[in-house]
């Protein structure tokens, strides 16, 4: 079986389960990855043939991708699982090369990561506004880092989803295919009027498709910014502002948002509803704070501990403690 005809009937399978469009496109690039790493290394082209060791190899061949995030590589290899799983239930193929294949080799939830707030500073500082390059990439990554928004959400953000006078930005068909509202900072509108005012129309000239030219953040190529371009982009940034550009993507972008501002004292309903997650859960996964940020928040909260309860003082302790015992 060709990866075109699985392709196909992987893809309507999909839109019948009601999967937008973006994560049908996720799905089918990530599975075309495999298939390319398929032909080039394993030199097989039909589905039938895959077994255990091709998914193994596979697994290292991802593992040895240090550009991808730990994330990128899970993703990757689910999507694989999920597609054979798909050709087994209805007879495309015999066997499940993955039923033998312990697949959690590759960690399903490790510690996520986060950008410290000065290396964010640092990163985003970077971008001076001198080319209509810079001054794009400066408003999409203080847009992505001021609001928490998913790579996917930033690709089919449209002009008319950006309401700058009311402070906020519309995004249409997040995950789980449901709308929200986020608001905007003072210093993300800035960035993004700047952007509008002085690049958005030089990338106009570019764009040749009359549908496109709603799109919100546009390509040299006259395209919306996808996310292969935005974690390049990314990558590159962050190596020019003399960081780690290998070790990051763009998701730790909306992670350190969560979390910077989950330290500085937000709720984490609040935080929920801004990322737009359908349960509190996955919005826990985001408040692992440092001793430091523990011992602040202890402080401001803890009825014995805040600035209203007179402490012990040191004297007074000296003295509790010489007293004989009773």
């Amino acid at each position: 079986m060709s990866w075109e005809m699985m392709r196909q009937l992987f893809e309507e399978y999909l839109k019948n389960k009601g999967y937008s469009s973006w994560t049908v496109k996720r799905y089918r690039n990530e599975n075309r990855s495999f298939f390319r790493w398929l032909v080039n290394f394993a030199g097989k082209s039909d589905a039938r043939e895959v077994d255990p060791a091709d998914i193994i190899g596979f697994q290292k061949h991802l593992s040895n991708r240090e550009s991808l995030c730990l994330s990128s590589r899970r993703s990757m290899m689910l999507s694989t699982k999920q597609l054979f799983k798909f050709l087994l239930r209805n007879e495309h193929i015999m066997t499940n090369p993955f039923e033998t294949v312990d697949v959690s080799m590759i960690p399903s939830r490790k510690r996520r990561k986060s950008i410290s707030v000065s290396d964010m500073g640092r990163f985003l500082d970077s971008i001076n506004e001198s080319k209509i390059l810079d001054i794009r990439d400066r408003a999409l990554f203080e847009l992505m880092y001021g609001t928490g928004l998913r790579v996917s959400e930033i690709g089919k953000l449209d002009l008319s989803d950006v309401d700058l006078s009311a402070g906020r930005v519309l995004v249409r068909e997040g995950k789980g295919r449901k709308d929200r509202i986020v608001p905007l900072g003072e210093n993300v509108k800035q960035w993004l009027i700047v952007y509008l005012e002085r690049a958005r129309g030089e990338y106009l000239k570019y764009v040749k498709e009359s549908e496109k030219r709603e799109a919100f953040f546009i390509s040299l190529k006259g395209n919306r910014m996808g996310a292969e371009l935005i974690e390049y982009t990314m990558k590159k940034r962050f190596t020019i502002a003399g960081l780690d550009g290998k070790s990051v993507c763009p998701h730790m972008l909306r992670h350190s948002f969560a979390t910077h501002i989950l330290e500085n004292g937000a709720g984490v309903k609040h935080v929920k509803e801004m990322l737009g997650h359908s349960r509190i859960e996955s919005t826990v996964g985001y408040t692992h704070f440092s001793v430091k940020s523990l011992k602040r928040i202890m402080k401001m909260y803890h009825p014995r501990e805040n600035e209203l309860y007179v402490e012990l003082t040191p004297d007074e302790r000296k003295r509790l403690c010489a007293l004989p015992g009773s």
